[in-house]
């Protein structure tokens, strides 16, 4: 399911309850937001009223004895679906910024290749020797593995992690993460 703006809203079942919450928190703090708004629109009606009576014709046409209380709360309530809309929309992966290859392997690589190693299949683990003899010793292989998975290493391109899916560069960034740790021996 995806929102007016083009990002995921329920992008997975494993995301749909920190999505739906972060929607649900965001739309409390717009209306905490709206009803602080409305509550100042009532508390300086007098003094904006009181100013407003002082110029010359034409220049401000408010009345007086609260309708102007009232077009104030009015407009803040016809922005609503708007505000809404913005805060719960996140941002919109076609114009995101290819997030770095040590975020992304400390978010979701981690599980199975702390430190280089492999926790399912320990022999092909991430330390330069056993990438070389795995023929893994190169950013096309890395790449190849993580777009496609292979054996118990999942496809990674298009999962969503964060409320975005990974992408072609950002698979690519993992790699050379990966390679240039694999150099130091993590």
């Amino acid at each position: 399911v995806y929102s007016f703006f083009g990002s995921p809203l329920l992008s997975s079942p494993s995301n749909t309850p920190k999505m739906v919450a972060r929607m649900l928190f965001r739309s409390v703090l717009v209306f905490v937001a709206l009803q602080s708004a409305s509550g100042y629109l009532s508390s300086s009606v007098s003094s904006i009223t009181a100013r407003t009576a002082r110029q010359p014709a034409g220049v401000c046409q408010m009345q007086a004895g609260g309708e102007e209380h009232n077009s104030g709360r009015r407009a803040l309530l016809q922005m609503v679906p708007f505000v809404l809309a913005a805060s719960t929309a996140g941002p919109n992966p076609a114009f995101a910024e290819a997030r770095s290859g040590a975020e992304l392997f400390y978010r979701r690589c981690i599980e199975c290749h702390g430190g280089g190693m492999n926790s399912i299949v320990p022999e092909k683990s991430l330390m330069k020797d056993a990438l070389k003899k795995y023929g893994r010793d190169n950013k096309e292989a890395i790449v190849k593995i993580a777009t496609k998975g292979e054996g118990e290493m999942p496809k990674f391109l298009g999962m969503v992690v964060d409320g975005r899916p990974y992408t072609s560069e950002e698979l690519e960034n993992v790699a050379d993460f990966i390679l240039e740790n694999a150099e130091s021996n993590w």
